[in-house]
């Protein structure tokens, strides 16, 4: 809006800060005004890093609740379902939210057989190597790590024989010196 025009619900402010409002410098909430962008969200305009409260409440509620609507969204944060909407519009654009994904029921999971195999690789092969593992359905998560192996995969079966296969599978592939396994025998708690 122009300088000195109040919006309806805006409070009039005084001294230093309202001369850096009224030329633009600042947004009505206090932080940053983004470069030609109007600030009507008080997460996007607030200058904060990600650890803002709301942003961190945001992404928490989405990690326990990847399929809560932005109505409840909403709610939970008081914050308006456009401000919400736009918020999560803006981490999956930057990369902070990538994607949304199934996790699987508690009898299902109990049902699986899974392993962290560790993979030592032969360096010039790496990247194909990776690129390998990236298909095998069955590797769910893969690290880079430092110490004797290079990395370490997540295996997912559904019994000790498919698991076996697996692992020979990944040991069969052109840049896997040798493997690891470790089969996990009970999760004690994940967040």
């Amino acid at each position: 809006g122009a300088p000195g025009v109040l919006r309806r619900g805006q409070q009039p402010v005084r001294g230093r800060r309202a001369d850096a409002q009224q030329l633009g410098a600042i947004a009505p909430c206090g932080g940053p005004r983004p470069q030609g962008q109007p600030c009507d969200d008080p997460i996007q305009c607030s200058g904060r890093p990600l650890s803002h409260k709301q942003e961190q409440q945001l992404l928490s509620i989405l990690r326990s609740n990847a399929r809560a609507s932005i109505s409840d969204l909403a709610r939970v944060l008081n914050l308006s379902r456009s401000t919400v909407q736009n918020r999560m519009t803006k981490l999956e654009q930057s990369g902070v939210i990538k994607g949304y994904a199934v996790q699987y029921g508690s009898e299902y999971q109990d049902n699986l057989v899974s392993s962290h195999v560790s993979i030592k690789v032969r360096q010039k092969l790496t990247a194909k190597t990776n690129a390998e593992l990236r298909q095998v359905s069955e590797v769910s998560e893969l690290y880079a790590i430092s110490g004797e192996y290079d990395l370490i995969a997540i295996v997912q079966a559904e019994s000790l024989e498919q698991l076996s296969h697996i692992l020979d599978n990944i040991g069969n592939l052109e840049g896997v010196e040798r493997t690891n396994s470790s089969v996990i025998l009970e999760t004690k708690f994940k967040r």
